[in-house]
């Protein structure tokens, strides 16, 4: 059997066109096999999210069951964005927060106003979830953002976490 989503696809651009295919895209996810999953950091070296050998007791707390997609990543490293031109950084957080938002509003249309929760797919320096109710599921979008050395690590993820049995 293959794993489900087990190579990034950036398909942010289409989503962000209309409600009929993340409507699709969340119904996929929400209907696949779950399986054990973390989503991948750009230091790390697994060979997908579902590549879990090697982890360490902090990240196999963060380890969820269902299926994961990779909206978008990005990572600046601080030469691009330090000095004269600290606002790249800045100008390419925003446009992550941005689609976060738009994402936010294309999925509460079919599945309701997001539901509170502070548990993230993968704990972050900074950045924001959003979790809805969707069957047997909860659906996660979360934008990731960390600053390791400098640098800045961004990720925008959408996964279903099958409900525990």
């Amino acid at each position: 059997m293959s794993e489900p989503n087990a190579d990034p696809e950036h398909i942010l651009d289409d989503l962000l066109t209309g409600r009929r295919r993340i409507l699709e895209l969340t119904r996929s996810l929400t209907s696949a096999e779950p399986h054990s999953f973390l989503p991948l950091l750009a230091d790390e070296d697994r060979s997908s999210p579902y590549d879990l050998d090697g982890l360490d007791d902090d990240e196999r707390e963060q380890v969820r069951r269902g299926a994961l997609l990779v909206l978008a990543d990005d990572f600046v490293d601080e030469a691009e964005w330090g000095g004269d031109n600290i606002t790249v950084g800045f100008r390419r957080t925003d446009t992550f927060s941005d689609d976060f938002e738009e994402l936010v509003k294309l999925i509460s249309a079919h599945y309701g106003e997001a539901v509170e929760n502070t548990d993230e797919l993968r704990c972050s320096d900074s950045g924001k979830a959003a979790y809805w109710r969707a069957g047997e599921s909860t659906l996660v979008l979360q934008v990731f953002e960390n600053y390791p050395g400098g640098n800045i690590e961004l990720h925008l993820w959408l996964a279903a976490i099958a409900d525990q049995a």
